[in-house]
């Protein structure tokens, strides 16, 4: 059985670009895996950190997978570390940060892993880059659209960086 998810990539440490690049190229190379719609990338500036912190890139990528979603979490997890990144804390900076927003309609909730994203419907920055791929997307705990939980204030927190090149499964 294949699934669909939706994973946000970020990062605000060293050269963003690549860690981005780098971090789409290895999820590409995943066996069982399989890119179908990746969004523009964005720029936003670091929330809930220090002052000064550095702004973030981020981007979503839609992926079907024969992963479980902790699976796939262990997968990524192994690209984070190969590109430094060395701690899971929150409000931290880091090189690079994967996260599963979606699985399917699948709602999980261990000390592991926990899907829908508990923050995605409070993060314009995760919310805006899925919505490029797939604006017909609903929350599977609320069941409303994710559009309908932006407002035109969100959009000014969030700039389009780069536009990315559509792909379809």
């Amino acid at each position: 059985m294949t699934s669909t998810a939706y994973i946000l990539l970020g990062s605000n440490l060293g050269d963003r670009e690549k860690y981005l690049s780098s971090a789409m190229a290895m999820i590409k190379e995943i066996p069982g895996l399989k890119l179908c719609g990746s969004s523009s990338v964005y720029s936003s500036k670091a929330q809930q950190m220090a002052s000064g912190t550095p702004s973030f890139l981020n981007q979503a990528i839609k992926v079907k997978t024969k992963f479980t979603s902790i699976e796939l979490l262990t997968a990524l997890e192994k690209i984070e570390q190969a590109l430094d990144r060395t701690d899971k804390g929150k409000q931290l900076s880091r090189t690079i940060d994967l996260d599963i927003l979606l699985y399917d309609t699948e709602i999980v909730d261990t000390e592991r892993l926990t899907i829908p994203h508990p923050e995605l419907l409070n993060r314009a920055f995760a919310l805006i880059p899925v919505i490029e791929i797939d604006p017909t997307l609903v929350h599977p705990l609320t069941n409303k659209r994710l559009k309908d939980y932006l407002n035109d204030e969100d959009f000014k927190l969030v700039r389009q960086k780069e536009e990315n090149a559509p792909v379809s499964c």
